[in-house]
C-alpha cells in the first residue's frame, strides 16, 4: 500500500475517532444538562405548589383531597408534568393526577429526607408511572412538615429529548466526516503532487543523496531562499568563509553571519536590483559564483552560491600556462634539431665527413657545457628538469641565461617541491615574457639559489620593463600582468600562494643592475620525497 493511501486512511481514521468522542460526550453532556434542567424545573414548581394558600387551607380541612384538587389540576394542565402528587406526612396521596391513586400511598422511597427533615430534594426513582426525575418539597404549616409536594417528569420523556439532540450531533457529525474525507482526499493529492508521488523513503534517500553530493562539491556551496535565510551550507562553505565546521547554520539570515568580506558581498548580490542576475565575482581570495533560483512562473524564489578558492584556479592556470610553455620549447627545440639535422644531411651529402664529425663535437661540447653546471650540483632532480627546460625556452627566444648554483645540492622535501617548482616557474615565465617586450632593457635573466641561515633563497632577476612605481601589495591584489592579452594576472598571486604554503617570504625590488628582481626565501625542512 502506497503512502498516500496510507496517510488518507488514517487521518480518515482519526477524524473519525475524534468525532466519535465529540459525540459520545455531547450524548452525555445533554443527558445530564437536560436531567439538570428538568429536575430543576420539577423542584421549583413543587416548592411553588407546597406554598400556595389553597394547598395549605386543604391540608387544615376535614376533605383536604377535595379543597385542593381543582387549584392543583389546573397547575397540573399547564405545567407539562407527567405527575404532581401531594402526600401527608404519612405518604397518602391527597393528589394524583389518576384520580384512581388518591388515599393510595406514594412510591418511590425517596420522602424521608423531606418530611424528616423538612429539605426540598431533586431525586431520580421508579414509581407508579415509571422511572422519573422528581423535585420534591415539604408543605409546612406553622414550623411543621405536615406533607409534601411531588413534581415528576419521566424518564422516557427526558431520553426522547435527547434522542432528538442526539440525531442533530449525528447529523453534524455525518457531515463533517464527509467534509473530514474531501480534505483527507486533497490534501493527500497535494502531497502526491508535492513529492512527484515519491515515497517517504524515497524522498529521504534522495536527501541523503543530496547531502553526499553536496559534501562531495570541490567547491564551497551556500544557498538561500527570498528571506535572505540560508537553506544550505556545506563543509567546504564554512571552511571557505572561516565559519565554525560544527555549526549548519541553516535557518539563520545571511545578515546575522556578515563578519567577512565575503559574506558581505554575498549579501549585496541577492538584494532585490541583482537577484535575478548570474555572476562571478572575486572577493578577498575567493571566487564567487551566484545563480538565481526561480521556480515555474519564473520568478525569484532564492539563490545559489558557488565559492572556490582563486589559489585553484591560480594554480590551473599555471598548470595550462606551463603546459604552453613546454608545448612551446619542446616545438622551439624540435625546430632547431631539424635545422641541425639538416646541416648535418648536407655536409654528408657533400662527402664532408670530418665537417660532420666536428660539427656534431662542437654541438655535443655546447650541450655539455650547458648541463654539466646542473648535474654536477646533484640537486633535486625536478628543479633541475624544470632549470633545463627553462633555460632551452630563453635560449630558443635568444635570451640571455645564466645560473648560479650553490656549491651544496638543492634538496627539497615532498611537501616544498610542489609549490617551489610552480612559484619558479612562474617567476621565469614572468621575466621572459618582460624581457621579449620592444622597451626591455636587455634580453637578459639571471636564477640564483643561495643558501643563508638555515634558508633557501631564490632570485629571479630580469632586464625587462619592470613594474614600474607600484607596490608588491597592489600588483599582487589587482592582477598585473604584463601580457597585454586576457585570461592574464595570475602570476603574481600564484607566486605570493604559494609562498604562503612554503611559509617563506616574498619581495620585489631592483638587485645589481637588473631592471626587477624577484626574491623568495624558503625555510629548509628535511627532505622525505
Amino acid at each position: 500500500m502506497r503512502f498516500q493511501t496510507k496517510l488518507m486512511l488514517l487521518i480518515f481514521t482519526f477524524i473519525l475517532l475524534i468525532i466519535c468522542i465529540l459525540g459520545f460526550s455531547s450524548q452525555k453532556m445533554i443527558e445530564e444538562a437536560l436531567e439538570k434542567e428538568i429536575g430543576q424545573r420539577a423542584l421549583d414548581l413543587a416548592e411553588t405548589v407546597a406554598i400556595n394558600q389553597t394547598v395549605l387551607d386543604a391540608f387544615q380541612s376535614d376533605h383536604p383531597a377535595e379543597e385542593m384538587y381543582q387549584t392543583v389540576n389546573d397547575v397540573f394542565e399547564v405545567s407539562e408534568a407527567e405527575f404532581i402528587t401531594i402526600a401527608n406526612e404519612e405518604g397518602l396521596r391527597y393528589y394524583h393526577p389518576d384520580s384512581s391513586r388518591i388515599g393510595k400511598p406514594a412510591v418511590g422511597g425517596d420522602n424521608e429526607p423531606v418530611l424528616q427533615e423538612g429539605r426540598s430534594i431533586i431525586s431520580k426513582a421508579e414509581g407508579s408511572l415509571g422511572l422519573s426525575i422528581r423535585g420534591k418539597a415539604p408543605v409546612v404549616i406553622e414550623g411543621e412538615v405536615v406533607g409534601f409536594v411531588s413534581v415528576g417528569f419521566l424518564a422516557d420523556s427526558i431520553n426522547a429529548t435527547a434522542l432528538a439532540y442526539e440525531r442533530v450531533i449525528l447529523f453534524v457529525g455525518l457531515g463533517t466526516l464527509g467534509l473530514g474525507a474531501l480534505g483527507t482526499f486533497a490534501i493527500t493529492k497535494g502531497l502526491k503532487r508535492a513529492t512527484l508521488g515519491m515515497e517517504p523513503q524515497e524522498i529521504g534517500r534522495l536527501y541523503e543523496e543530496k547531502q553526499a553530493i553536496v559534501e562531495s562539491f570541490g567547491e564551497g556551496l551556500v544557498a538561500i531562499n527570498e528571506k535572505d535565510t540560508i537553506t544550505l551550507m556545506n563543509g567546504r562553505a564554512k571552511k571557505l568563509l572561516g565559519l565554525d565546521p560544527t555549526q549548519t547554520y541553516i535557518d539563520r539570515s545571511l545578515s546575522e553571519l556578515i563578519h567577512s568580506h565575503v559574506l558581505a558581498e554575498l549579501l549585496a548580490q541577492s538584494d532585490d536590483t541583482m537577484r535575478d542576475y548570474e555572476a562571478i565575482t572575486i572577493a578577498k581570495g575567493i571566487v564567487v559564483q551566484k545563480v538565481p533560483i526561480k521556480n515555474a512562473t519564473n520568478e525569484w524564489v532564492g539563490t545559489v552560491f558557488g565559492l572556490r578558492d582563486t589559489s585553484e584556479f591560480l594554480e590551473l592556470t599555471e598548470q595550462l600556462s606551463q603546459t604552453k610553455a613546454y608545448a612551446d620549447a619542446l616545438r622551439a627545440q624540435t625546430h632547431e634539431f631539424s635545422n641541425k639535422l639538416h646541416v648535418l644531411s648536407g655536409l654528408l651529402q657533400l662527402e664532408s665527413y670530418q665537417e660532420a664529425i666536428d660539427y656534431i663535437n662542437e654541438e655535443a661540447h655546447s650541450h655539455e657545457i650547458k648541463m654539466n653546471g646542473l648535474k654536477a650540483n646533484k640537486s633535486d632532480a625536478w628543479l633541475q628538469s624544470l632549470l633545463i627546460g627553462k633555460q632551452h625556452q630563453a635560449e630558443e627566444k635568444g635570451i640571455e641565461w645564466t645560473i648560479h648554483l650553490p656549491s651544496d645540492s638543492i634538496q627539497l622535501s615532498q611537501n616544498q617541491r610542489r609549490p617551489l617548482l610552480i612559484l619558479l616557474g612562474n617567476a621565469i615565465d614572468n621575466a621572459i615574457e618582460t624581457v621579449l617586450k620592444p622597451e626591455a632593457v636587455r634580453k637578459k635573466i639571471n636564477v640564483t639559489f643561495t643558501f643563508k641561515e638555515g634558508a633557501l633563497i631564490v632570485s629571479v632577476s630580469d632586464w625587462g620593463t619592470g613594474f614600474g612605481e607600484r607596490s608588491l601589495e597592489s600588483i599582487i591584489q589587482s592582477g598585473y600582468s604584463s601580457k597585454t592579452e586576457g585570461n592574464h594576472g595570475y602570476g603574481m598571486r600564484m607566486i605570493q600562494s604559494m609562498v604562503r604554503e612554503l611559509n617563506g617570504t616574498l619581495t620585489v625590488d631592483s638587485k645589481e643592475d637588473a631592471v626587477t628582481s624577484i626574491e623568495v626565501t624558503i625555510p629548509l625542512e628535511e627532505n622525505t620525497g
